[in-house]
């Protein structure tokens, strides 16, 4: 009898905490379990949408399975430690950049490798070559052969950088409507009756009163460019006013890129090509001098390469709360260190 007893309270002990573990499993998906599922389907693969974050997002983010994973990773536990950069990040124009194009180019290694080019880290710290580097009639022109010669040119070199060769190719509509390399030729050999140019006052103005202007004309490989295909992407290139307007610096900086091995090589990658060529980035870049520094340090660039940070910086706006948060995100970080 009394084991009898005995059993039949342990069934009923038994049966009361399965009640309790249902009644209370029921309540806490219908009172709050959504952020936890919400992580779960971020984890599974679900695409996070642009969505402006909320007070208390920052403690769903810090509660959530996407943190626990990001913090196993210490590039991105030291870039969420760091207050100056969780503000980078969470700037809007930075979280449209890295979720458009630049979110799949900046997981590639040639891109990486192309971005911590120190001639390019410089060049875009300058607003009016940053947006030379957007126009596509470079990006065009720089996969030419011919072009990539004759931007080695030591002529070509001296003469883009001298104003009155900028004013030459710019003001005259006649060089840069009918210029091809005899008409040149001919224009400078004298052979008036041959030069299509003869009728341009301001082309003859130009090579008189331009030596370099001239020097650049007389050039073996500028003449090679101005042949076949080249001709076209050079004078497209050349009559780009953000081309232009890049050129004017006295420091010669834009000219002595163009003629750098690995500055030209970099420019012939697609995937670059696209992301200096895409808006938002550019927006991105011309608000937020400090990211294109940011992109060339290796924490930073290892920290992107993390599928999960990638697609949290892509509009996650729990992610983005806790960003904006930067000094509760970093008193959790702290507290999961002890």
């Amino acid at each position: 009898m009394a084991k009898k007893t005995l059993w039949a309270v342990a069934g009923l002990a038994v049966a009361t905490i399965l009640v309790v573990v249902y009644y209370n499993g029921t309540r806490s998906v219908d009172q709050g379990a959504e952020g936890t599922i919400g992580a779960a389907d971020r984890y599974r693969g679900a695409q996070p949408t642009t969505v402006a974050a909320k007070e208390g997002n920052a403690q769903k983010f810090l509660q959530s399975d996407t943190f626990d994973r990001l913090l196993k990773d210490k590039n991105v536990r030291a870039l969420m430690a760091d207050s100056e950069m969780c503000a980078l990040l969470a700037s809007q124009d930075v979280e449209a950049a890295l979720s458009g194009k630049a979110k799949n180019a900046l997981m590639d290694d040639a891109v990486e490798a192309a971005i911590k080019h120190k001639g390019l880290q410089v060049a875009m710290q300058d607003e009016a070559i940053a947006a030379a580097l957007h126009a596509t009639s470079l990006h065009v022109a720089m996969q030419d052969e011919t072009i990539d010669a004759a931007m080695h040119a030591a002529s070509l070199q001296t003469a883009l950088a001298d104003e009155g060769v900028q004013a030459a190719l710019h003001q005259s509509e006649a060089f840069l409507a009918v210029a091809d390399a005899d008409a040149i030729q001919a224009a400078l050999s004298g052979q008036h009756t041959k030069n299509k140019l003869a009728g341009s006052a301001e082309f003859e103005a130009a090579i008189q009163g331009s030596p370099k202007f001239r020097a650049m004309l007389s050039d073996a490989t500028f003449e090679a460019a101005m042949r076949g295909t080249g001709r076209g992407l050079l004078v497209a290139m050349i009559s780009d006013d953000a081309f232009e307007a890049a050129l004017k610096p006295k420091n010669r900086l834009f000219t002595a890129l163009l003629a750098d091995d690995g500055f030209q090589a970099a420019m012939k990658h697609s995937k670059l090509q696209a992301l200096l060529a895409d808006d938002a980035f550019e927006v991105a870049m011309h608000k937020n001098r400090k990211l294109f520094a940011a992109l060339a340090d290796d924490g930073f660039m290892a920290a992107m390469h993390n599928a999960d940070m990638m697609l949290a910086l892509a509009g996650d706006p729990d992610f983005q709360a806790a960003l904006r948060e930067s000094s509760a995100l970093a008193a959790a970080i702290r507290a999961r260190d002890k």
